[in-house]
């Protein structure tokens, strides 16, 4: 009995949201062609009901409908069918409302669910889908300033999102790039810059909210780190290049040999800088070059850390 309840409420509810989309609709048609509509779906919904079933079916029905079926002006009428009767049903509650709402919402279709969504959105029941990405004034003015858009120039939100995904995916190969870098080939063994762990990790902690509770430690710091050691290896590299060219060069010139070496009568200039030349080029084999330019970049690299912490 309890299953057989249950499946007669559901096509209740579903009949009851039918002749209710029928009302709509026929609201400005003429009071006998909108009774005659309503009829014809109510004797539809019926016609799959037992004999014996059809008094409690209606009975039910008319819990959907306390003030009758009501004209467009709200106005209760007469129901549909005459041979209805039935003493007037106790109102039902905010819950039963909201449950039959559910049960029918699942028997309409696409454009009734549509016209059911705007009046329950103009009526305030529910809250209106906000079109795009809410960005807040002093956001949107910072993120302006600093793309350097003009007031005219497009200023897309939905894109937000897309772009925080592309720039977090180049942050993390930033990240593992540069400080496996340093740590791998040019830190010496007693330095102090020491990464604090992937970027990612900082990242998800913010986005948690769970950097409040570790002090030093957020998303903000980390990420100026990060900058300041992608800083200083292009500068080092840069720096680190153009010392060992001079220092090089200062020591293999033809004039710097020819100055240290010489001139004598009783001795072969040439000779002499050759066997000076051998002398300074003997020491530039290949691990030597690289060591020394490794150790360029690393001072370079802990002298501008250092100075960006102080």
């Amino acid at each position: 009995m309890t299953d057989a309840f249950g499946d007669r409420s559901k096509r209740v509810a579903v009949l009851a949201g039918r002749l209710r989309t029928v009302q709509s609709e026929l609201a400005d048609e003429d009071t006998r062609v909108r009774e005659e509509q309503l009829v014809a779906v109510l004797d539809q919904g019926l016609a799959t009901e037992q004999t014996q079933d059809v008094p409690a079916f209606l009975d039910e029905l008319l819990t959907w409908f306390p003030g009758g079926f009501g004209n467009a002006d709200g106005v209760a009428t007469a129901s549909p069918t005459p041979a209805v009767k039935s003493k007037a049903p106790e109102p039902r509650s905010a819950a039963e409302w909201a449950a039959g709402l559910v049960q029918v919402w699942q028997g309409l279709s696409e454009a009734e669910r549509s016209a059911l969504t705007v009046k329950l959105t103009d009526g305030g029941v529910i809250q209106p889908v906000q079109a795009g990405v809410p960005v807040p004034p002093a956001v949107e003015q910072d993120l302006r300033a600093k793309l350097q858009l003009q007031p005219g120039e497009k200023f897309d939100a939905n894109r937000i999102m897309p772009l925080a995904g592309l720039l977090l995916d180049f942050v993390m190969k930033i990240d593992r790039l540069a400080w496996t870098a340093w740590t791998k080939s040019l830190a010496p063994p007693t330095t102090d810059v020491r990464p604090s762990g992937p970027i990612a990790r900082f990242v998800k902690n913010y986005m948690s909210g769970a950097d409040s509770n570790l002090p030093g430690l957020g998303l903000t710091p980390e990420l100026q780190r990060l900058q300041q050691l992608t800083s200083a290896l292009v500068g080092g590299i840069n720096d680190a290049g153009k010392n060992y060219a001079e220092t090089w060069f200062g020591q293999l010139a033809p004039a710097s040999i020819k100055e240290v070496a010489g001139s004598s009568a009783f001795r072969n200039q040439k000779v002499d800088c050759w066997d000076l030349y051998e002398s300074r080029a003997g020491s530039m084999d290949r691990e030597h070059i690289q060591r020394e330019i490794r150790q360029a970049v690393a001072r370079f690299v802990e002298d501008w850390m250092k100075k960006l912490n102080r």
